[in-house]
């Protein structure tokens, strides 16, 4: 079991990581901003398993 700092950690890189996520989300559907599309999708799957296994860090800390 993790310490109440470590959760807490994991807490805020959940937050972080989903601030992450919508910025990237929204920067893929902007059609304003040429940017490399393929890039951003690639960014958002990666932060999406990211968030995945930084919620089963925290779904095993509370086991």
């Amino acid at each position: 079991m993790l310490d109440k700092a470590r959760i807490e950690n994991l807490y805020a890189r959940l937050e972080n990581l989903k601030i992450k996520i919508e910025f990237y989300s929204l920067l893929l559907h902007s059609d304003k901003i040429s940017t490399d599309k393929q890039k951003a999708q690639e960014i958002i799957d990666a932060l999406l398993d990211e968030f995945t296994d930084t919620q089963r860090k925290l779904a095993a800390a509370k086991v």
